[in-house]
């Protein structure tokens, strides 16, 4: 199951995703500000205390695991929202995803105690990443496998349109070539910029046409 949690007191938006079994329940927090900042901290504690009291109320003694981003995803203070549905619709698409998240608890991971809650908590490092939830960073993404790299994140299924993890950025940083030489080498993706003002238009036809507004008609790539 997928969630969208949005802080009332910043607006700030992360996407998460509950993996529930007989023994565990897996949280996956995909924070697109890093997990040191003190509005991330934030965030966590009050989602934590939420899915605690679930834990509490049920008799099957789960564990909590917590799993977020070790690193920045999100440069810009405005596309947190589109990120969050980015992440929801890439678990909805990729089943694989879910099976990476119940690898990861099979781990060791700290285990500590946050709103009076024991968890196992790890934050992933940017290697241990899967390349889908990476083609949206707005940061470089550095030093990964040759293998990650040429992980198809877009288009599965339609080769004539599918994109490996670097020809994605690629795509999107292309539109930086035409300003200054300074401001073109720092080459930012603009992808999720792009989504939000396709998904802004996409919803302003639908909205003229009177159309269904359900997620198969707000797709993006």
């Amino acid at each position: 199951m997928s969630l969208i949690y949005t802080d009332p007191s910043s607006n700030h938006s992360v996407m998460v995703r509950l993996v529930v079994s007989d023994s565990k329940m897996i949280t996956y927090l995909h924070e697109t500000l890093g997990g040191n900042c003190e509005l991330s901290k934030k965030i966590k504690l009050d989602l934590i205390g939420q899915l605690g009291t679930a834990i509490k109320n049920d008799s099957s003694g789960k564990e909590l695991f917590v799993f977020s981003p070790a690193f920045v995803l999100q440069k810009d203070q405005s596309c947190c929202g589109v990120f969050s549905l980015k992440a929801t619709r890439a678990f909805h698409k990729v089943p694989a995803l879910d099976d990476w998240l119940k690898q990861l608890s099979q781990g060791k991971q700290k285990i500590q105690r946050c709103a009076g809650i024991a968890l196992n908590e790890r934050q992933i490092p940017l290697n241990e990443m899967p390349a889908r939830l990476l083609k949206n960073s707005q940061g470089r993404v550095k030093n990964l496998s040759k293998q990650k790299l040429d992980e198809i994140v877009s288009g599965l299924g339609k080769q004539e349109r599918s994109l490996s993890l670097v020809q994605y950025q690629e795509k999107y940083r292309r539109s930086m070539e035409s300003l200054t030489d300074s401001l073109s080498q720092s080459r930012p993706n603009f992808s999720v910029t792009c989504k939000k003002y396709k998904a802004l238009l996409t919803y302003e036809a639908l909205i003229e046409k009177k159309s269904d507004l359900g997620p198969q008609n707000m797709e993006t790539d």
